[in-house]
């Protein structure tokens, strides 16, 4: 199996496990210039094809606030 057969067998691990609509919670990140509050939950809005996840998160305090965050393996 070569780079791209394993990169295209991760993503669809990803987008299988991880379908529209399933919930999610971010436990850390490491990013002082847009950081996003530990236990913030979301919902899984949709995966592309390299397995990047692009889910809608709301923080558990603030419902109000929206904010869109990308997780890439």
């Amino acid at each position: 199996m070569n780079e791209y057969e394993g990169q295209c067998r991760r993503a669809e691990s990803v987008k299988q496990r991880y379908s529209p609509g399933t919930r999610i919670e971010l436990i850390f990140m490491n990013d002082p210039f847009a950081p996003v509050p530990s236990e913030t939950r979301g919902t899984v809005r949709t995966v592309d094809d390299m397995g990047t996840i692009f889910p809608e998160l709301r923080p558990l305090c603030t419902c109000s606030t929206s904010r869109t965050i990308i997780n890439s393996y």
